[in-house]
This record gives C-alpha cells, structure tokens and sequence, in this order.
C-alpha cells in the first residue's frame, strides 16, 4: 500500500491492482511475500510465490 492505494514502483513503472487478489493471500501478503510480475499479451499479472 501507497498512499492508500495498492500500488508500487519497480524498475520507473508505477505497478497497481486493479482486481482484487485471491482469497488464500494473506492479507499482509504484500509485505511479507515475494512475488513476481508476468507480462502476457492482454496484461500483466502479479504472481505470488508462496501463494499459488
């Protein structure tokens, strides 16, 4: 969380969640896990490594 808002900065680009994640994340999952985006044709996806 920044600002209020569920986002970050990685590498110059302002990362934020528009859909909610899923249920089984904990919900400190962002300060606590890592975790890794993933680019595909119709978007980017954040994946959590120990939340599958």
């Amino acid at each position: 969380m920044l600002g209020g808002f569920p986002r970050f900065q990685y590498d110059g680009y302002w990362i934020a969640f528009v859909d909610p994640w899923p249920e089984n994340w904990p919900p400190t999952w962002y300060e606590t896990d890592n975790c890794y985006l993933d680019h595909t044709g119709d978007g980017d996806y954040v994946h959590g490594i120990n939340y599958r």
